[in-house]
């Protein structure tokens, strides 16, 4: 309760420096945004599998996931983003690089977006290949966060736009 008051305090002080807006104001939106940031906070420890069983799940549903179409494939996962991100009451979700080995070889790679479901499993929710990047980077921007994209650009060794209007010209 008191980091709580603190993180409050903090902000209605940041608030009043930066706005100059009246303190009841400061406090109510303060206080808006700490209750939400909880919020959020406790819905990624409601979902999130516990530490020993993270590794696990998740290559387990990656694995599951690409059985389809790579029956005796081996994945390997790397986070593009530490942690989960939180968008209002969704499930939490992650982003992983995944590399698929079948008989040794690399036979495919991309980007994976995944929710954590009840501390049980994660729900693949998109993947795109890196062929399908490198023909069109504006669907990594409708499926992933910013920060995100720039992880994947970079992994690609794609310029970013400033780059790319340099490179043109």
């Amino acid at each position: 309760m008191i980091v709580i008051v603190a993180r409050m305090l903090l902000v209605v002080i940041a608030a009043i420096a930066t706005f100059g807006c009246s303190l009841l104001y400061c406090a109510r939106q303060a206080y808006t945004l700490v209750v939400f940031s909880q919020i959020s906070k406790s819905h990624i420890q409601g979902n999130e599998p516990s530490r020993d069983d993270f590794d696990v799940f998740m290559q387990r549903d990656l694995t599951a996931y690409f059985a389809k179409d790579y029956p005796k494939g081996t994945v390997a996962y790397e986070m593009l983003r530490k942690g989960a991100t939180q968008v209002g009451v969704s499930y939490p979700k992650y982003y992983v690089w995944v590399t698929l080995y079948e008989n040794g070889e690399l036979c495919q790679e991309g980007a994976v977006s995944l929710a954590a479901i009840e501390q049980e499993r994660f729900d693949i929710r998109a993947f795109v290949s890196a062929q399908e990047m490198l023909n069109d980077f504006e669907k990594v921007h409708e499926l992933f966060p910013k920060a995100v994209c720039e992880t994947i650009r970079q992994r690609l060794n794609l310029p970013d736009a400033e780059e790319a209007n340099q490179l043109g010209e």
